[in-house]
């Protein structure tokens, strides 16, 4: 087992939990527990207000195999910190979801894709590539636009309900002779008005008058325009993102070799299917002939809502809001290494080591 592969993340104080002493009751069923109830998924009497909770940004569903341990599961762990987000069912029971094209299947296979791709495939499209009518992009077709090309952006919270038109409105300002053209017509206008007042008044004071009066207003003008421009570009800079295709999550809950019976179930057929690649497991675990990349369920359930985080919300900097989902995890992890010499022995250990040592 590594040393601290969790060394990066903000996870709330366990110390309270090595203290504890012995078995406490279940506050609902009774029963004699450690930590949490794995039948009732709530902490045990006592630290009820020491476990931490996480709010995720869509809803889970785990389906956990009927012969799945409940004492080893790591699906309880995301029910106890997410309880307003999570809920667990038990195959055969999956719940009917009407609206499935906002539902997803966190699963590997044939036709899996990761989140990257799930992003690129709803982007909203280049505005430059669109041959538009510049001509209709006004206060009122912009927002009428955006809906129909982007159907997926996310709305802006500082315009209420319209869309941000970023694009658009960039695309109109980057024109090279934008500028050169308004002022150009400002300055003669201003110009003219100037000259027919200094023929009226005939006089060199009039005329200094006048040209100071119009230089401040071309001035403020100028000025009044930069402070709009500025403030549009403030307001209309944030980044255009893909609102994600789904809101809720399945995610299957079983030894590698049961998840066959579950993930091919009809009421799961034609769900789009999304998978995790590039995370490695940490389990303690030991499943006979699996790669690295096959994670327990809390772990998919983390690197799953981390890499939403990292595609979907890529304008808001990651502050560690979901690393206490693997609160019980980590602790687990840390007593097992210490209990068991550093771990190193595990067999799940073992054939990790192995299967890195036979890729080179």
């Amino acid at each position: 087992m590594e040393d601290d592969p969790f060394a990066d993340l903000k996870v709330d104080s366990q110390s309270f939990l090595d203290v504890m002493d012995g078995r406490t009751s279940c506050p609902k069923c009774g029963k004699s527990r450690k930590y949490y109830c794995y039948t009732c998924y709530v902490p045990v009497v006592g630290i009820e207000h020491k476990i931490p909770k996480v709010k995720l940004p869509f809803k889970i569903d785990i389906i956990k195999h009927p012969s799945e341990c409940d004492g080893k599961s790591t699906s309880g762990h995301a029910r106890v910190i997410a309880p307003d987000d999570v809920t667990i069912y038990t195959y055969p029971c999956i719940p009917d979801y009407l609206d499935r094209d906002r539902v997803v299947l966190l699963f590997p296979g044939d036709g899996s894709i990761n989140m990257a791709a799930l992003a690129e495939k709803f982007s909203p499209p280049s505005y430059n590539n669109k041959k538009e009518d510049k001509s209709k992009v006004d206060s009122g077709s912009c927002v009428a636009q955006t809906d129909e090309l982007y159907p997926y952006c996310k709305r802006s919270p500082s315009n209420g309900d319209q869309h941000t038109c970023t694009e658009v409105y960039n695309d109109i300002l980057s024109s090279p002779d934008r500028e050169s053209v308004v002022d150009h017509e400002h300055d003669q206008t201003s110009t003219e008005s100037l000259c027919d007042s200094t023929s009226l008044a005939n006089t060199d004071i009039t005329c200094q008058k006048n040209e100071n009066s119009a230089s401040k207003k071309r001035k403020h003008l100028v000025d009044n325009k930069e402070v709009k421009r500025s403030k549009l570009m403030t307001e209309n800079t944030k980044r255009l993102e893909v609102k994600p295709p789904f809101d809720k999550v399945i995610i299957i809950d079983s030894t590698w070799n049961q998840t066959k019976r579950i993930s091919s179930d009809e009421r799961l057929r034609g769900l789009t299917c999304l998978e995790l690649k590039t995370r490695h497991s940490n389990f303690w675990r030991h499943q006979k002939d699996l790669p690295p990349t096959y994670l327990s369920t809390i772990e998919a359930i983390y690197y799953f809502v981390r890499d939403y985080h990292d595609i979907f919300l890529a304008s808001e900097k990651y502050d560690g809001r979901y690393d206490n989902l693997l609160f019980f995890f980590t602790f687990m992890y840390n007593k097992i290494k210490n209990m068991y010499d550093g771990g190193k022995n595990l067999k799940a250990y073992r054939q990790r080591v192995e299967k890195s040592k036979s890729k080179v």
